[in-house]
């Protein structure tokens, strides 16, 4: 593993793998102030197989948010639509921890594609 600052994403996972983390709040906070389609757009242009992961139950937290669930899945929907990310949401960081593990050993070992930094 290495640890560094990338530009573009929060992990890189091979050449064509690269994941944005979004934990409820920060995915929230992203949509107010535009950060997130920027992001969207830098993750998809760089990468074959753009990820957003959102972490913590996006539904529970509509509460806490004060945004209208029309504008968080319309968002979603942009992500996808728009953007081809894949979304894949999880519960807590342990569960990212072992979803980023898991898809780390199929790109890179079970398919031996390389690790390629972008910036």
């Amino acid at each position: 593993m290495n640890i560094q600052r990338l530009d573009i994403c929060d992990y890189v996972i091979s050449d064509r793998v690269g994941v944005e983390r979004k934990d409820t709040n920060d995915f929230f906070s992203s949509m107010k102030d535009g950060r997130l389609f920027d992001q969207a757009k830098g993750i998809s242009d760089s990468y074959s197989r753009p990820i957003m992961i959102i972490e913590g139950g996006l539904t529970k937290a509509f509460d806490r948010s004060l945004m209208r669930p029309s504008s968080v899945y319309g968002a979603l929907s942009s992500l996808v639509l728009d953007y081809g990310l894949t979304l894949i949401p999880t519960d807590s960081p342990v569960s990212t921890g072992i979803l980023l593990h898991r898809m780390a050993y199929r790109e890179q070992a079970k398919e031996e594609r390389p690790l390629q930094v972008r910036s």
